[in-house]
């Protein structure tokens, strides 16, 4: 578990499914997203429990996952994760929050954490972060949080069939 002021980043379980579910209806949050909703609480179990897992079918990466409280709440508001690279220790990281918690810097503290966690744990050299560029929460998340702008890139996922730039965030570490 990562604890922040305001929240405890869970690893994610199985069991999350049927507390995360409401919350991952609502549609606003899929507006830059390439997925929508989860269809039932039984699809979101199965692919918690892969998760939980954290590690990919071919070994090459590790997954890790937090379901995010906050404290004193019995309530989830969103998950962080990151995809750790082995063969060249970085990592993409990836968060949803519920719009309810949007614009109270939520988000901003639990990825923070995470990479304050995942970091030196892993040795990682970079973190990348990739960001539909009409996504301008998101951008100023992660230029808060010290990434720079790469480049940018045409999603290899298109949603509707419309091609959809994505920024390509990327914050070095100290090894």
């Amino acid at each position: 578990m990562i604890k922040t002021i305001r929240l405890f980043l869970e690893p994610v379980k199985a069991a999350h499914a049927a507390k995360m579910f409401q919350g991952l209806q609502d549609e606003r949050a899929y507006r830059f997203l390439q997925d929508g909703p989860p269809e039932s609480i039984e699809q979101l179990r199965a692919k918690y429990a892969l998760l939980s897992g954290q590690i990919s079918p071919n070994g090459q990466e590790i997954w890790l996952n937090w379901m995010c409280k906050r404290r004193g709440e019995e309530f989830y508001v969103g998950y962080v994760q990151a995809t750790v690279f082995k063969s060249d220790r970085t990592a993409q990281i990836a968060y949803h929050f519920f719009p309810a918690f949007w614009g109270q810097g939520l988000a901003r503290e639990a990825v923070k954490a995470m990479i304050g966690a995942i970091g030196p744990l892993y040795q990682l050299r970079e973190i990348r972060a990739y960001v539909d560029k009409r996504n301008h929460r998101s951008i100023r998340l992660v230029e808060a949080l010290g990434f720079l702008l790469a480049k940018t890139v045409l999603s290899e996922e298109t949603p509707g069939g419309v091609e959809v730039e994505e920024c390509l965030y990327v914050l070095p570490l100290e090894v």
